[in-house]
């Protein structure tokens, strides 16, 4: 988070030379009294930055150097000003003295170390990073396209957006999050054919762009950061081959970034829009003896009712039985039928269900009378609100076949769905005997009969085909709790399976992915090398296909574990507070919770307050998780992909330097600013 804004006092390099430290101290004298030998500065050293040009003679009139005073916007409020010495010929940095900064406290700030600063006392002109060529406010620039950004409030959730198709053998892929209306964290990354990820490539040395520079991985961190600093994609501009230098770092083609990017912006935008009507979910299978189902209207564009309730197998309704004594799940608190009305009156109330978070039970505390388990209602809810959503599915043109995993009363159900120009043009559905026996071809024929009266099988799945194509898609097409629906007149039949056949073709024809399988079995996840003088170690465990433990410590060189050590009071963080081992237990069951990290929100510190007893850094804790997730989902291991063609990098005279990590934006410009004192020197000054 950025800071307020401060003053950094001026001060010499340590080991600068002499000459350097009269110069340090000829600066801070220059800011206030205008020393001798400043000369006037011409209108194009204005719109370079330039604030002040010394030059520094000695006694006998001989010139020793000049010094610099410059300004660049970096990522603080207000611009930096950097006092740059350079040597009398021009060409060599004797020193950098930071005069002010209003950068953020734990990024840019770095700026004013010794550590930093250092790298530039004795540098031969210009300044780079490799694979960036910084251009001063004096150059001509290429015209780039400016990409557009976002103004409107944000949604907060997690938005995932991928690409159609592959490019060069890897899928670009990109999930934002948005917390408080705020862009709080962009991941980036591409995968191959075989689930391998550039990222886990790139810093295993696996995928190699050239030997020099940052890897594609640090160069995906650095445009995440980027979009969070500017909160969008202001001023990322890129040139006709997809590439940016507005992000010092960057190298690669980033047009998918970019458009994926706006596609979430786009997503966190958009405002539901509800379509008048009543929609209905059944759920497929009953629950202890109870098959659910929500009914939900929509009126003005605004839900306006809300009506849940849970039926028998005798077509009694929980209700009903729960306000005439016959279901009673305690003699205290309200009944069943109370607290499903609470619960309706919650979701009016919130026009969906904002807020309305579950514990592993499926229970909430959100509305203070309702003790019972409600995923099923939050889950019907939330079909139904798709239903109305006027948000057209975007369809990928081509044909999609289902087939049932089982048959149902002797049968199997098979759906062939067609799209062709985005539109649904074409649905069959038919069900099959462990002969090969079609129900279609056996209800025209008279082998199969439902009744002497009415439409025969295949003439009520020609009426449902035709409904799905008029409608594209099941939206309205509401069930009963026997699986059967009065909205067309024609039909009789269940159609659990047609519809949910139908939904899963378009999801499929959508690009929307099923939900990724977990294979039972314990992984072990070990960081290549000790932090802070510890390795990290996790180990994931999943059974039924779900994540049942997750154990996280760290070791030092001796064999000794951070867990152990908390506990025992020789490792201690704070003297108020969780210790180690109880803040790494509760983010194991927060993995366990959710199944996941979704939603362990990280600050650039790699914080979170997701978890709230948690305060230390996680990055490599939610690193190993989603490792381990990976195995557990059957990944294969990575292998040795072929490189894409990389231009050579160009050879630039002048010195190499290393940015500040993390704070991309002030290092661009700090180089920025050297480069225009450099140029403004060399074409302007001729003393």
């Amino acid at each position: 988070m950025r800071k307020s804004k401060r003053w950094i006092a001026v001060t010499a390099l340590a080991g600068i030379t002499a000459a350097a430290l009269i110069t340090a101290v000829v600066v801070k004298n220059n800011l206030n009294k205008g020393p001798e030998g400043t000369i006037s500065i011409v209108q194009e050293g204005t719109d370079m930055g330039i604030k002040q040009v010394q030059v520094l003679k000695d006694k006998s009139g001989t010139i020793t150097g000049y010094t610099v005073n410059v300004e660049s916007k970096g990522f603080g409020k207000t611009p930096m000003e950097l006092a740059i010495s350079f040597n009398a010929e021009k060409d060599t940095i004797t020193g950098i003295v930071v005069v002010s900064h209003s950068e953020s406290d734990d990024y840019g700030a770095k700026m004013t170390q010794p550590e930093f600063l250092d790298q530039f006392k004795g540098a031969k002109l210009p300044i780079y990073i490799p694979g960036v060529s910084l251009t001063s406010a004096s150059s001509k620039v290429k015209e780039v396209t400016t990409m557009t950004t976002t103004s409107s409030t944000l949604k907060d959730g997690k938005y995932k957006v991928e690409a159609k198709e592959a490019s060069n053998g890897y899928t670009s892929q990109l999930s934002m999050t948005i917390a408080g209306g705020l862009i709080t964290e962009v991941v980036w990354d591409c995968v191959d054919a075989n689930g391998n990820l550039k990222s886990v490539q790139a810093i295993n040395g696996e995928y190699v762009m050239t030997e020099k520079g940052p890897n594609w991985a640090e160069q995906a961190e650095a445009l995440a950061q980027y979009v969070i600093e500017h909160q969008g994609l202001t001023g990322l501009t890129i040139d006709e081959g997809g590439k940016t230098d507005a992000v010092a770092s960057v190298s690669i083609s980033i047009s998918d970034f970019v458009a994926q990017v706006e596609e979430c912006l786009t997503l966190a935008s958009n405002v539901q829009v509800l379509k008048d009507g009543t929609y209905k979910k059944v759920a497929t299978e009953a629950y202890n003896g109870y098959t659910s189902s929500v009914e939900l209207t929509v009126a003005g564009g605004k839900i306006t009712d809300v009506i849940w309730d849970c039926a028998d197998a005798n077509g009694n309704l929980k209700s009903v039985l729960s306000q005439n004594g016959e279901y009673v799940m305690t003699k205290d608190g309200p009944t069943w039928y109370e607290q499903a009305q609470d619960l309706a009156k919650y979701v009016i109330e919130k026009q969906g269900t904002t807020g309305l978070t579950l514990d592993e039970s499926g229970k909430t505390d959100v509305v203070a009378s309702v003790s019972i388990a409600i995923s099923e209602f939050v889950d019907q809810v939330e079909d139904c609100l798709r239903q109305a959503a006027a948000q057209p599915v975007v369809l990928n043109n081509g044909t999609y076949n289902i087939e049932a995993a089982e048959a149902s009363n002797g049968y199997v159900s098979k759906l062939s769905l067609t799209v062709a120009g985005g539109k649904i043009t074409d649905v069959v559905w038919d069900c099959e005997d462990a002969n090969g026996n079609l129900k279609s071809i056996q209800s025209q024929n008279g082998e199969y009969v439902m009744t002497a009266d009415g439409a025969t099988w295949y003439e009520q799945a020609q009426a449902l085909a035709q409904y799905v194509i008029a409608n594209q898609g099941t939206a309205g097409l509401t069930l009963d709790e026997n699986g059967k629906t009065d909205v067309v007149a024609t039909v009789s039949i269940s159609i659990n399976e047609f519809v949910a056949q139908v939904e899963e073709a378009i999801r499929e024809a959508a690009g929307v992915k099923e939900e990724v399988k977990l294979n039972d079995g314990k992984y072990e996840i070990e960081a290549p090398e000790a932090h802070n003088g510890y390795v990290s170690k996790l180990t994931l465990i999943v059974a039924g296909g779900k994540v049942t433990d997750v154990v996280w410590d760290c070791e030092d060189a001796n064999g000794n574990l951070k867990s152990i050590q908390s506990q025992n009071g020789e490792y201690v963080m704070t003297e108020k507070g969780a210790t180690w081992f109880e803040q790494a237990q509760a983010l194991a069951q927060y993995v366990i919770e959710h199944q996941g990290t979704d939603g362990l929100i990280l600050d650039e510190n790699g914080k979170t307050d997701v978890v709230a007893t948690v305060s230390i850094d996680i990055s490599e804790f939610v690193n190993q998780v989603e490792q381990a997730l990976r195995k557990a989902a059957g990944e294969a291991e990575p292998e040795q992909p072929e490189k894409e063609e990389e231009p050579e990098p160009e050879v630039v005279d002048g010195t190499k330097v290393d940015g500040i990590s993390g704070a991309t934006i002030t290092t661009k410009a700090i180089l920025a600013a050297i480069n225009n004192a450099y140029d403004y020197l060399v074409h302007y000054v001729n003393e």
